[in-house]
């Protein structure tokens, strides 16, 4: 948002990632439409706020119509935003479209009923992000690597507290980036219990609502121990808090060549706490078949080389 707003002239950039196959990146998409509930902002540079207000419309408009839900909810609330600037800039190109318009977005409103669809619509509009977060006002330290990771509930030892930066006094910062606003409507807010939810294009339908749960998180072996403390005392404390036997298994895999074989019994080593794997050689490691699999698992194993013998 801060990028368009202080370079419009990326916005033609910006149009073309909605070009992308929506099949793969549904994510993205929704990110995409997220940005535009703040258009106005964003058009605050341009030097042809009318034209690009057009454009925006017309983007936003053939996402309302997808067949993904929450892509249709995301599209719902850009087109809110941009319709209403519309309205207010007095652009009188889309009077055809005037009624259809106005009776999509009044049908989302006054839709009737308990079912999910509802619910969703609801919740999203009282997401902080679109009810409460302002990318000019609340743009500072404490809202980057505090708030924002804490309402999106981002695991609690991920937060930055500001108190972190005060060791940092030889580093002087911008007055147009304040370590912290005056504003503390963020700051009073409590996390939402609205979630994108990524699962199949044909699965995101609002009578399959589902919620995310048990999201494996990579853990971070050495976070909590003394710096002064053997790196095996570690390793043993580690697998004693998840549960792990620590027999000293050795897994010898220096007879498998193909890196996807590596990778997948690299990270199944990783999840049993196996002391050591063996490759024949450790270029596999830096194979990206291999890494795709793996998931960083070589980072938090002890991987030795040891090469085949040929006869």
């Amino acid at each position: 948002i801060l990028i368009l707003h202080k370079f419009p002239h990326y916005l033609q950039k910006f149009w073309n990632c909605f070009n992308y196959d929506e099949d793969q990146f549904k994510t993205s998409i929704c990110t995409f439409l997220a940005v535009l509930s703040h258009f106005d902002i964003i058009v605050q540079n341009t030097s042809d706020k009318i034209s690009t207000l057009k454009k925006a419309l017309i983007v936003v408009l053939q996402w309302c119509f997808h067949h993904n839900f929450s892509i249709r909810l995301y599209a719902l609330i850009a087109l809110k935003k941009i319709w209403g600037m519309c309205k207010a800039s007095h652009v009188n190109d889309f009077d055809t479209l005037t009624s259809i318009i106005e009776c999509s977005l009044n049908q989302v409103e006054l839709m009737h009923g308990t079912g999910n669809a509802k619910k969703n619509w609801q919740r999203i509009q009282k997401h902080f992000f679109f009810e409460y977060f302002h990318p000019l006002k609340d743009y500072c330290l404490e809202t980057i690597f505090y708030t924002l990771p804490r309402l999106s509930e981002t695991p609690e030892e991920e937060w930055i507290s500001l108190s972190k930066f005060t060791a940092f006094r030889d580093i002087p910062l911008s007055s147009t980036f304040p370590s912290c606003h005056s504003q503390t409507t963020l700051l009073d807010l409590k996390p939402n219990d609205w979630t994108q939810q990524d699962i199949g294009l044909n699965l995101a339908e609002p009578n399959n609502e589902r919620r995310w749960v048990n999201v494996q998180k990579k853990i971070i072996p050495c976070k909590a121990s003394a710096p002064d403390l053997d790196l095996e005392l570690i390793f043993q404390d580690r697998a004693t808090k998840l549960g792990k036997s620590n027999r000293k298994l050795i897994v010898v895999a220096s007879l498998i060549d193909k890196p996807t074989n590596l990778g997948g019994l690299c990270r199944t080593c990783e999840i049993f706490g196996v002391s050591a794997l063996t490759v024949s050689n450790l270029h596999y490691i830096n194979d990206k078949q291999f890494q795709h699999l793996s998931v960083s698992a070589e980072q938090w194993l002890s991987v030795i080389e040891v090469s085949k013998i040929n006869p």
